[in-house]
C-alpha cells in the first residue's frame, strides 16, 4: 500500500490496530518504509510502545477504537513517534496501536507499507491475492 499524505495537509489518522474486514486471521508484521523522511512535524507514525499484547477492540474487525478505548490506551500511556529518514524502515507488529497527524509542512510524506500475512489465510469476500512465500507459491520467472 502507497500512504501519501500532501503537503499541508494530508488524514489525521485516528488510533487503531492493522486489522482487515475480509480475512479470516490477522496478519501480524507490517514493513513501514519511508520514501520522503517521515518527521512530526509531517505527520510520522506515532505508537505505544510494548501495546501489541493486547487486541482492543475484538469486535472491530477494521482495527478502529472507540473514544473510550482511546482515552484508556492513553492515560499513562508513553506515546513514541516514528521520525525516519528517506529509505529507512520499521517492522511493526499489526496489534501495535497507532496513529498519524496531518502533514503540516510544505512537502508531502509519503511511505510504502508491505503487510505479511500467513499463506493459510482465506479471504472472506471471495478476494483472491497472491501467495509469495509458503504452500501454494506462485511461480516468479521460473522461480518459486
Amino acid at each position: 500500500m502507497f500512504l501519501n499524505k500532501p503537503a499541508n495537509e494530508g488524514t489525521k489518522i485516528d488510533w487503531h490496530q492493522d486489522r482487515w474486514n475480509y480475512l479470516d486471521r490477522d496478519p501480524l508484521i507490517t514493513v513501514w518504509t519511508a520514501i520522503e523522511s517521515a518527521t512530526v512535524e509531517n505527520g510520522c507514525v506515532k505508537i505505544i510502545p510494548r501495546a501489541h499484547h493486547l487486541l482492543i477492540n475484538p469486535s472491530s474487525r477494521a482495527g478502529h477504537l472507540t473514544k473510550e478505548q482511546t482515552e484508556k490506551l492513553l492515560v499513562g500511556a508513553e506515546v513514541a513517534y516514528l521520525e525516519l529518514d528517506e529509505g529507512e524502515s520499521v517492522l511493526l507488529h499489526n496489534h501495535l496501536p497507532h496513529a498519524s497527524e496531518i502533514n503540516a509542512t510544505d512537502s508531502p510524506r509519503r511511505a510504502f507499507s508491505a503487510c505479511y500475512m500467513d499463506a493459510a489465510t482465506k479471504t472472506t469476500n471471495n478476494q483472491s491475492f497472491s501467495v509469495l512465500f509458503g504452500n501454494g507459491a506462485i511461480e516468479l520467472d521460473g522461480l518459486s
